[in-house]
């Protein structure tokens, strides 16, 4: 795969993909006409169809984990087959292929291709522009850290006949990085409501993985920023 320097400087060398970070995608197969999974599938024997089948099930895994982990309008993937090389474009909409290219013909061709490809801006190789990565330790990081805790005098009880408290201006709920201090001396209105019910902070908890990279999202021509980590649930 494809790393910017910024994500492997300083780090020890893994095999391992790191999915967060990547830009690209490589492929390597042998095998010529069996192992390629675009070809024309007319005077195929039921053995390549399989093959097949198996190349292309391995490529969408691949293409999943990294839509899944980044925020992604599209993304690249090198296919070498021998020595043919295809170049793959996967959107939510469906993949784009280009015709097999003999690049051992030319030599200049595999690194001008690799050359250009490394030089697009992150909205040019896929990623949402519109979405930055939250860093660890961040205040932004420490601030969902905070939120996925319990807090008695906001989280409401979810069970039958629990008696509310009423709504009072509080200073127990985190404050957001981006919001200035909240002014005691107003009336509470009713979007000054801070509770929640307690299953609600239990299942955002739930999302706060580390593991898991974390993204502000901007939206609207305001710009209102939302912060996520884990989704509840995903499709392939």
């Amino acid at each position: 795969a494809f790393y910017p320097l910024s994500s492997v400087q300083g780090r020890r060398r893994s095999y391992k993909v790191n999915w967060p970070d990547l830009r690209m995608l490589f492929h390597a197969e042998t095998g010529g006409e069996k192992s390629d999974p675009f070809h024309d599938l007319s005077n195929m024997s039921s053995s390549s169809r399989e093959r097949r089948e198996t190349l292309i099930s391995h490529l969408i895994s691949d293409v999943h984990w990294a839509f899944l982990l980044q925020h992604r309008t599209f993304l690249y993937t090198l296919y070498f087959n021998g020595d043919y090389l295809r170049i793959l474009r996967w959107s939510r909409a469906g993949i784009m292929v280009t015709k097999p290219v003999f690049y051992l013909d030319d030599p200049s061709v595999l690194p001008r291709l690799i050359c250009r490809l490394t030089h697009l801006t992150d909205e040019q190789q896929g990623l949402d522009t519109s979405v930055t990565r939250v860093q660890v330790g961040s205040v932004e990081y420490k601030f969902m850290h905070e939120l996925g805790h319990s807090n008695y005098d906001l989280d409401i009880p979810y069970k039958e006949g629990t008696e509310l408290r009423p709504v009072t201006p509080s200073s127990s709920a985190p404050a957001s990085p981006s919001s200035a201090a909240p002014d005691a001396s107003q009336s509470p209105e009713p979007s000054d409501d801070e509770r929640v019910f307690r299953y609600v902070r239990e299942g955002y908890a739930k999302t706060l993985e580390d593991v898991w990279p974390r993204y502000c999202i901007k939206v609207g021509e305001e710009g209102r920023e939302f912060l996520v980590a884990k989704p509840v649930s995903s499709d392939r």
